[in-house]
């Protein structure tokens, strides 16, 4: 009985689609890579409940505030009156930050990068 049901187990298991990884999910890192290289790179560091908007040099860093999601996009709150709105797998993302008297917006993809750790100077991770 057991040879008979063992094919049909390794069939399903092969069948089904790999688990995907969510925004939502608040689990890891994701690294957002700006359309325009000037801008600064994003990291929202779930594990540290941080989002970082860095360059070359440094990081600035904010507390995420609250994430709202629905089934494609995401919003992460930050700072005062900041968000990020993202597709769910990153895809893509539209970043809104108010800077003294000044709205800045900025846009690009997300990559999930696990629990790596981010080095700004890089823009790389240490895995």
């Amino acid at each position: 009985m057991i040879r008979a049901f063992l094919p049909a187990l390794v069939l399903l298991f092969a069948a089904t689609p790999a688990f995907a990884v969510s925004v939502a999910d608040a689990t890891g890192r994701w690294i957002c890579r700006p359309a325009d290289p000037a801008w600064p790179q994003i990291l929202i560091d779930h594990t540290e409940d941080a989002y970082r908007r860095c360059d070359q040099n440094t990081c600035v860093t904010f507390e995420i505030a609250s994430i709202e999601a629905d089934t494609a996009r995401v919003t992460v709150h930050f700072g005062a009156g900041n968000h990020l709105a993202v597709a769910s797998d990153g895809a893509d993302y539209f970043e809104t930050l108010r800077i003294g008297d000044a709205i800045v917006h900025t846009s690009g993809a997300c990559a999930f990068n696990g629990d790596a750790p981010y080095t700004p100077a890089t823009g790389a991770t240490a895995k």
